[in-house]
C-alpha cells in the first residue's frame, strides 16, 4: 500500500513548483522537494507504518497526479461550468 502521507508531500512539493515558481525557488527549487519528500518518508519509515518501497510509490504517486491535474487543466474543467451556471451571459 502506498504512503498517502509521502504522497501528499510530493503532490505539495509539485504543485508549489509549478504554480509559484518565484516562491519555489526561493525555497531552494528541487532542493526543498527533494528533502521534503525523504523528511517525510524517513519519518514514515522510523516509526514502522510503512516499506521504503511504499514510500518511493507514494511520492511517485502524489507526483504523478500534481502534473496529471496541471496536464488536463483541472481547474477550467470544474470552474468554467459552475461560472456558467451561476452568471448568465
Amino acid at each position: 500500500m502506498p504512503s498517502a502521507d509521502t504522497a501528499q508531500s510530493a503532490l505539495c512539493a509539485a504543485f508549489i513548483g509549478m504554480n509559484y515558481p518565484a516562491f519555489y525557488a526561493f525555497m531552494g527549487g528541487m532542493g526543498f522537494s527533494i528533502k521534503l519528500i525523504i523528511a517525510v518518508a524517513i519519518g514514515r519509515v522510523y516509526y514502522h507504518c510503512h516499506f521504503i518501497g511504499d514510500c518511493i510509490v507514494g511520492s511517485v504517486v502524489g507526483t504523478g497526479v500534481a502534473y496529471f491535474v496541471q496536464y488536463i487543466n483541472l481547474a477550467d474543467l470544474l470552474c468554467r461550468p459552475l461560472a456558467a451556471a451561476i452568471i448568465p451571459n
